[in-house]
């Protein structure tokens, strides 16, 4: 699970507090107790805080990239982003570890693969799910093949300037029949800054 950095944060405050109460010991004599109350205490807050932290927060689950063999210059990725705020959030942009020339954020409507303006809203307390046939975060113009087994990471980008980072997502050959990137008799719709396969590409739904 993928939670915002506001958990990093309040795990970072939490790790603090812990150093200070281990510091505070009143004699030599009580230095090993009082050290060790205070790391399960700060271990019982630290539970506590990321609980909370992740309860509050956005998350990515089930992340995975589709593999993209040689001779293909497009690919996807899903999973399932959650909005365990009490607002509502806009998911506007990605970056990650493949080196692609550019990655949008893509809707699919009547069959046909585009980009989502304004990129994804999802309100409080629901979650969207990215997937095949569906809105999805697309890599284009990668130059390099991407292998099941391999890994990316990724870092999803919210319009008030927090992020989501995704670590290590696996590499999966889908199958066959879920999504064709790079197939035939179909290019990317406007707004794609012209970004067309050579022999065009099709996105089924299933």
């Amino acid at each position: 699970m993928f939670t915002s950095r506001r958990t990093k944060y309040a795990l970072a405050t939490v790790a603090a507090a812990s150093l200070m109460l281990a510091g505070c010991s009143n004699s030599q004599n009580d230095s090993t107790s009082t050290s060790e109350s205070a790391t399960s205490a700060a271990m019982t807050s630290a539970a506590a805080s990321s609980a909370m932290a992740t309860e509050q927060g956005v998350t990515f689950t089930d992340g995975y990239v589709k593999a993209m063999p040689e001779g293909k210059t497009m690919t996807g990725i899903f999973g399932v982003i959650t909005n365990n705020t009490d607002k509502d959030i806009n998911v506007v942009s990605f970056t990650s570890s493949v080196q692609a020339e550019k990655t949008e954020l893509h809707e699919t409507v009547d069959g046909k693969m585009q980009e989502k303006q304004g990129g994804f809203v999802i309100p409080a307390g629901e979650s969207l799910t990215l997937q095949p046939g569906h809105e999805h975060m697309m890599l284009m113009g990668v130059s390099t093949p991407i292998l099941a087994g391999d890994t990316v990471d990724v870092t999803i980008n919210l319009a008030d300037g927090q992020s989501i980072e995704a670590k290590a997502l696996p590499v999966r050959d889908l199958a066959a029949g879920n999504e064709n990137y790079g197939g035939s008799g179909m290019t990317e719709m406007s707004g794609m800054a012209s970004m067309t396969e050579m022999s065009g590409m099709t996105e089924m739904n299933h």
